[in-house]
């Protein structure tokens, strides 16, 4: 990104982090405050850690369905993949096939036998959008907040906007965005076991939230060909990498400014 004087660049849920602030009193209690939400996030949703809630109830839903209490930390972070999965019709969920009957309670989630709960997919960018509102709204300030391939803003933005680089893979930068109110969200081709040959080297969406970014970014890997005309019914702005070296764009893409985005 282009580099402001207020920045901080840090290291959480296994990723690179970022906040950007246009005040520089804010910077580092913004920063505080991140690394205080991110780290119980990830001691939430880890399905590595087997102490976390996540590894727990997928555990007791191997062999039975379950209703247990959960924390408002994970349902929140549950309620957000399930509504990404509903938006993209299940191309994005955070259980494979029975993603449908899971159930979010008063304090307790309902999980089908079987599930096994992986919000990998969604939390990082839900955590951007969550984290950008707070800050502005605890100091008044503009904030940008990335984490991953996810970022979110709020509050006022610099003179001529947020500018976001799109980059290849390698790192490489392809295309400058502005943006003052739209989150911008990134998935990259993964190589996975069911999709060994994918279209897509990567696909970075604007949206009003870097959750909705993500989820119709990582659901057009999935699409592969017909990921342009989808995302264009939608009403979705996009820019797709072709692994052939072209490159496809929907709804406006690009363009100098993604604030109406």
């Amino acid at each position: 990104m282009t580099s402001y004087p207020h920045e901080a660049t840090f290291t959480a849920l296994g990723m690179q982090c970022q906040i950007i602030t246009t005040r520089p009193q804010d910077l580092l209690a913004a920063v505080d405050e991140a690394l205080e939400e991110l780290s119980r996030l990830a001691a939430v949703i880890s399905f590595d850690d087997r102490r976390s809630e996540v590894s727990r109830l997928s555990r007791l839903a191997s062999f039975a369905e379950v209703t247990a209490p959960a924390s408002a930390l994970l349902l929140d972070y549950l309620g957000a993949a399930l509504w990404a999965a509903d938006l993209t019709e299940g191309l994005v969920s955070p259980s494979d096939g029975v993603w449908r009957g899971i159930e979010l309670g008063d304090g307790t989630v309902k999980l089908p036998r079987g599930t096994i709960l992986d919000l990998s997919e969604t939390a990082p960018s839900h955590a951007a959008d969550l984290l950008a509102r707070r800050l502005h709204a605890d100091s008044g300030g503009g904030f940008l907040v990335r984490i991953g391939d996810a970022v979110a803003v709020a509050g006022d933005s610099p003179e001529g906007g947020w500018e976001i680089p799109v980059t290849a893979p390698g790192g490489r930068t392809l295309q400058v965005v502005s943006t003052r109110f739209a989150a911008v969200s990134k998935a990259e081709d993964d190589l996975r076991a069911d999709q060994p040959h994918p279209i897509w080297t990567q696909v970075t969406v604007a949206a009003p939230t870097a959750l909705e970014a993500r989820a119709w970014a990582a659901a057009s890997q999935t699409k592969g060909e017909l990921a342009p005309a989808w995302l264009t019914n939608h009403g979705v702005t996009a820019r797709l990498e072709r692994r052939t070296g072209t490159t496809r764009y929907t709804a406006g893409w690009p363009q100098a400014d993604l604030s109406a985005a």
